[in-house]
């Protein structure tokens, strides 16, 4: 358990003095507690109507983004999707970083991805990751994309409650991850 609690506070003293305070009055472990959560929110007062739309893009992804993505997902164009970016990354919520030639947002705390994903009402949820599936599938190759986007898109669909396009995606990534065993350990036809 204490693992787990140092893993959700990320070492933050706030967050590990809230998760200890509820261990000492015997409460349920909860990873927001209704002091995380006004601190959280306090942290979100300021931005744009954008900016949040992204946060919430942003929170239904288990692996992050790509900016590529991120702005045909809001219909921006690539430039105000980065300056979008940009203006949360000075607010201390998301940093960027690289993935071979792609530039990813993340969010700085785990916790506020999951505060802001907390946030989303479930039929917005469902929307939103019906959205990202689609937008996934129209953007990618699907003949050559990597068993990582297969996995995302099932991801996706299933929390989109649509279980047989789940179902076709995550068939994919097997059939991937099948293909890549069979290129490490071939088997050979005996004649």
């Amino acid at each position: 358990d204490y693992n787990k609690i140092y893993q959700i506070s990320e070492g933050n003293p706030f967050f590990l003095s809230e998760y200890a305070n509820l261990l000492l009055k015997g409460q349920k472990f909860t990873p927001l507690t209704p002091a995380i959560e006004a601190k959280l929110s306090l942290k979100l007062k300021q931005i744009s109507s954008q900016e949040e739309e992204l946060l919430y893009y942003l929170s239904c992804f288990r692996n992050p983004p790509t900016l590529k993505l991120l702005a045909e997902l809001m219909t921006l164009k690539i430039e105000e999707t980065i300056d979008i970016i940009e203006a949360l990354c000075q607010r201390q919520l998301l940093f960027e970083a690289t993935d071979e030639d792609e530039v990813l947002a993340i969010f700085k705390q785990k916790l506020m991805a999951h505060f802001c994903y907390s946030r989303i009402s479930l039929a917005k949820r469902r929307l939103l990751h019906a959205q990202i599936a689609k937008t996934m599938e129209k953007t990618t190759n699907l003949i050559s994309c990597s068993k990582k986007i297969f996995d995302e898109m099932a991801y996706h669909y299933q929390e989109a409650k649509q279980p047989l396009k789940s179902l076709y995606h995550h068939l994919n990534y097997l059939e991937a991850m099948l293909q890549f065993q069979h290129e490490l350990f071939p088997i050979y036809a005996q004649n």
